[in-house]
């Protein structure tokens, strides 16, 4: 009994030590914490409780705060601190409840609808316009412009029917134009299409709708070209007359340093000083993504230290006093937060530096986490909803990280004694007057190699802490960003100055921006260069499915704990054990796949819009692709297709069809390249002897991989551990007429003699070569052959094929009610990927067809 009070004893002492150490010393910390604890249980709560029930939840928030002021006012003086505590728990709690409240009432809600509808908007622009380059693909028309231009409009009127009626709301415009002459203040009317934001469509996908709610937009309006927008006035409020002036900085800034600086170099260096990185295309993204500095795209805190250094220079070169030099990095630290369009990272940043230099000014010592936690609540309290965006939590965990791995070396440091800390200094004391005795080539190296490894070790902190949250979002692990980070430090330092020089000199007279352009141009040139390296590295990152949400919380959990309740050596270890076990169960984790229990196979129909990529499991963990391309996919990339797969803890694919030499079948290749393992690649005759320069990337990146190809002919047969592959189509000599005449057709075999059918884009003459096949049995599934183009020879291919169920992979175009009366013609019942999702297709080794829809059903 005596051993169980002991322990209940040492434990009350370790609380009451550890609450004592945080109210002293980070009295904000723990009040920042409570606050978030009402957030998330608020956002917790709203999830699982109706709309309807959202005013009761605010009343519940309110009665709670009135109930613990009313014990802070009548309580004992004693635990007064603790009640206060506690009072933020329901206002963090409310202030989330209370805008979510005022987000669900705007009466544009009501009005708009999951598809496009034609309408007109008034309202005034009340954020900066981004501009940047699109493809002309990217357009409603083909060639209609190669710009695109976004802003935020604030709504006054709507029309509904025939008539303005008065509405309330914000929406997301995006514009086929340049509309950079537009400014925050002005009133415009607006014609285009609205549509409430859509939610993701296949599994795995991130739901954008979040950061949408965040931003406080409800809907966006599309507009084919800019002479859709009609200006009315321009009556701004001086906050908006502030937001205008600081756009044109930027833009004009922008525009600078794109013109004077290399092609590829120039957009990079726009979002390393400006933090407008909407030209820099998707490879050069997916280089910093996989070589941990993808920070270097928005303007953080690392941003803003090197414009308070650049600007702590001035000062000491004009020899400013105290006060004014104080004033001069507070000017400077807000017009740059201004100017670079006000983001929380460096919000936060600037509350930091902001009260250092008041602590400097009144000569107060200052705790830089309590500062931290400080500007934690004010973001807090100007939107709660941030404490749910992953921009600002890993820029907080980044900052938090650097200000505590220090001092904890000092705790490791001092953990072993009274005695043999002063046993300690005494050596140091020696040591130093050894170190003063030697050489000063020998002092500086031995300086630079100790900046070199705290340099190292800050950024191997930093990793560590914030690789559970980079995997769990974007599905990547870097092994270089640690030597990486460490190695560009100085580029980054000298591209940032000289950039932000250049674009303050660019504002007062351009010509004199040449030689700070010229620097900036040859540092990020070289930053470039060493990305690229590091980014071609083999093994230097590796992409994986996602952990579990709840795994990646714990793991933060623990290591909070652990922060706070010790330190000493102990702890230390305890933190190393705890990263190393967390990383290895989280990679055994994240890829189990899942099972297909009572499934011979299953068959995903991704939503990849005008496009077709069909994912093909067997139950033996093979994995294959028909097809995988998109219209419009400028980029190369595969991001819709990535998601389904780490959805199924896929890492590496058995092979890829590709059908034929269509853009929209085949131009995701070299970003699943870049991600997955495949095994083979195989494709109809002679795809890859046509030079067009797409299919010619494509044929380029196959071979640089050394990945096997397989041209696939009729009468062929894939033996794979599930189901037996026919190839129907086409013959082994190419038959007259276009790609899609000669598309790759398979039929998978179902049991009980049914079977899929997978045609690609086939047309005549190919049509009737693949009447002249044994038909497949009546109701298996069929992919309808050209997206469902009205144009096909439905009337041929149904009555051959007699499926049970026909599923269309198509964009806007295949919603349209006379595709679906179509394909209908013979019974089948239609499934339209662009409405209904992806599609998933279970079928059991008794021969049952499971059909399932991802938005009615999502699994």
């Amino acid at each position: 009994m005596s051993g169980a009070q002991n322990l209940n004893s040492a434990v009350r002492e370790a609380l009451r030590e550890c609450w004592q150490a945080l109210t002293l010393r980070q009295p904000l910390l723990p009040l920042a914490a409570v606050s978030a604890s009402g957030i998330v249980v608020d956002a917790w709560l709203s999830e699982r409780v109706a709309e309807d029930w959202g005013t009761l939840r605010g009343g519940l928030w309110i009665g709670l705060t009135l109930f613990l002021v009313t014990g802070v006012l009548c309580g004992n003086v004693r635990h007064t601190g603790i009640w206060a505590l506690l009072i933020l728990f329901p206002l963090g709690a409310g202030a989330h409840c209370m805008q979510g409240l005022s987000y669900e009432q705007a009466s544009l809600l009501r009005w708009v609808g999951p598809g496009p509808q034609a309408t007109a908007v008034e309202g005034v622009i009340d954020s900066p316009v981004s501009v940047r380059q699109a493809a002309p693909s990217m357009g409603w028309k083909r060639g209609t412009s190669t710009t695109q231009s976004q802003f935020e409009l604030t709504v006054s009127r709507l029309r509904m029917g025939r008539q303005m009626q008065p509405c309330r709301g914000r929406i997301w415009v995006n514009v086929e134009g340049d509309c950079r002459q537009r400014r925050p203040g002005d009133r415009m009317l607006i014609y285009g299409m609205i549509a409430a934001f859509r939610g993701p469509t296949n599994p795995g996908e991130a739901d954008f709708r979040d950061g949408y709610r965040q931003r406080q937009l409800h809907a966006s309006v599309s507009c084919e070209n800019a002479g859709q927008l009609v200006w009315l006035n321009w009556q701004p409020s001086l906050m908006q007359r502030l937001a205008a002036l600081m756009s044109s900085i930027a833009s004009q800034g922008r525009e600078s340093l794109l013109r004077h600086m290399n092609e590829s170099s120039g957009p990079l260096a726009a979002a390393l000083v400006l933090g407008q990185r909407e030209f820099v295309d998707e490879s050069t993204r997916d280089q910093l993504l996989v070589t941990g500095t993808a920070h270097l795209l928005s303007v953080s805190g690392l941003h803003l230290a090197i414009v308070v250094v650049v600007a702590g220079w001035v000062a000491s070169i004009g020899r400013f006093p105290l006060v004014l030099r104080i004033g001069w990095i507070l000017l400077v630290c807000v017009v740059y937060t201004l100017v670079t369009g006000a983001k929380p990272p460096v919000v936060r940043a600037s509350i930091l530096v902001g009260t250092l230099m008041i602590a400097v000014w009144i000569r107060r010592p200052g705790q830089p986490i309590n500062t931290l936690s400080l500007a934690a609540l004010i973001l807090m309290a100007i939107n709660p909803s941030l404490l749910f965006n992953l921009g600002v939590q890993l820029s907080f965990l980044a900052v938090a990280t650097l200000m505590t791995c220090g001092s904890l070396q000092r705790h490791s440091n001092n953990a072993s004694g009274d005695l043999s800390s002063d046993l300690e200094r005494q050596e140091a004391q020696l040591q130093l007057l050894v170190e003063q005795g030697r050489s000063r080539v020998y002092r500086w190296f031995n300086a630079g190699s100790h900046r070199l490894r705290q340099a190292i070790w800050f950024s191997l902190c930093v990793t560590a802490m914030t690789s559970p949250l980079t995997w769990q979002s974007f599905h990547v692990v870097s092994l270089v960003s640690v030597a990486v980070n460490v190695i560009l430090g100085p580029f980054v330092l000298v591209a940032l100055a000289s950039g932000v020089t250049a674009v303050v000199i660019g504002f007062v007279w351009e010509p004199l921006m040449l030689a700070p352009a010229f620097i900036c141009d040859v540092t990020m040139q070289i930053m470039q260069r060493i990305i690229g390296w590091a980014a071609s590295l083999p093994g230097g990152h590796v992409w994986l499915p996602s952990p579990p949400g709840r795994w990646v919380v714990l793991f933060y959990l623990v290591m909070a704990i652990s922060l706070v309740w010790v330190h000493n050596r102990r702890a230390s270890w305890f933190r190393y054990l705890w990263i190393g076990t967390w990383t290895l169960t989280a990679w055994c984790l994240a890829n189990q796949q899942p099972k297909l229990p009572e499934r011979g196979w299953q068959a995903i129909f991704v939503d990849v819009g005008h496009g077709t990529c069909v994912v093909l499991r067997s139950g033996d963990d093979e994995t294959w692709l028909y097809d995988c391309g998109r219209l419009g996919n400028v980029q190369f990339s595969s991001h819709k297709i990535d998601s389904v797969l780490w959805s199924l803890g896929v890492t590496r694919l058995s092979g890829i069809f590709l059908s034929h030499a269509d853009a929209d079948h085949y131009n995701a290749l070299p970003g699943l390249l870049r991600r997955f393992d495949v095994e083979a690649i195989y494709t109809p005759p002679d795809l890859f002897a046509d030079r067009q320069p797409g299919l010619a990337l494509v044929a380029d990146e196959v071979r640089r991989r050394s990945i096997a190809v397989h041209e696939l002919s009729h009468g062929m047969m894939l033996k794979t551990a599930g189901p037996k592959i026919d190839v129907l189509h086409p013959p082994a000599q190419r038959i007259a007429g276009s790609d899609n005449a000669n598309s790759l057709v398979l039929r998978v075999e179902i049991a009980g003699g049914r079977s899929l059918v997978l045609p690609g884009d086939l047309e005549t003459p190919g049509t009737e070569i693949l009447m002249e096949t044994r038909r497949p049995q009546p109701g298996g599934i069929l992919m309808a052959p050209h997206h469902g183009s009205l144009t096909t020879e439905a009337d041929a291919v149904l009555p051959w094929s007699r499926p049970a169920v026909t599923i269309v992979s198509g964009g806007a175009r295949a919603r349209r009610p006379e595709v679906s009366e179509m394909l209908s013609q013979t019974g089948s019942a239609v499934h339209v990927t662009s409405q209904e999702g992806a599609i998933r297709v279970d079928f059991e080794h008794s021969g049952r067809v499971y059909v399932r829809s991802w938005m009615e059903s999502p699994w």
